[in-house]
């Protein structure tokens, strides 16, 4: 009877065991506790899954992938970055999404800036956005051909 009591809580252990790893490793009470935008972007300048999402400079969220595909309601932005964001932020459709370099070279994430509209729409889960573009250094050579154009 002994033997039996051991193998039960080993595998009553194991089984705990695995779920926890599956819950932290997999990030499923990350995604369960946050929202999902996707923003399109013509050029996204080795922006990396993983990279931070940041409002006012506060991390809010991350890159979760990002994709090349064309989307019909974005014509000449290719890059669909999908972004998981804190639950709790609110989004809104006059706010504009960048991407933008941190300190370190090759340190990439998406900066969320406000709209300075008065009329503003809350953005939904899963909404789709236009991406504003580079912003700092990164988009230097974009807007001087813009502006020679």
């Amino acid at each position: 009877m002994q033997n039996e009591v051991r193998v039960g809580a080993f595998f009553i252990a194991t089984v705990v065991l695995a779920a926890t790893l599956f819950i932290f490793l997999s990030d499923y009470m990350g995604r369960r506790s946050s929202q999902t935008i996707t923003a399109h972007f013509a050029n996204v300048a080795g922006l990396q899954a993983g990279a931070e999402v940041r409002l006012s400079g506060v991390r809010i969220g991350r890159v979760v992938r990002i994709v090349l595909e064309e989307h019909a309601d974005f014509p000449g932005r290719p890059a669909q970055v999908v972004m998981a964001i804190q639950r709790d932020i609110i989004l809104y459709d006059t706010d504009s999404f960048h991407v933008d370099q941190g300190a370190l070279i090759g340190d990439k994430y998406v900066s969320i800036s406000r709209g300075a509209a008065k009329r503003k729409m809350l953005l939904a889960d899963d909404s789709h956005v236009p991406g504003a573009g580079l912003a700092g250094l990164g988009g230097l050579p974009e807007d001087a051909q813009e502006l020679m154009a």
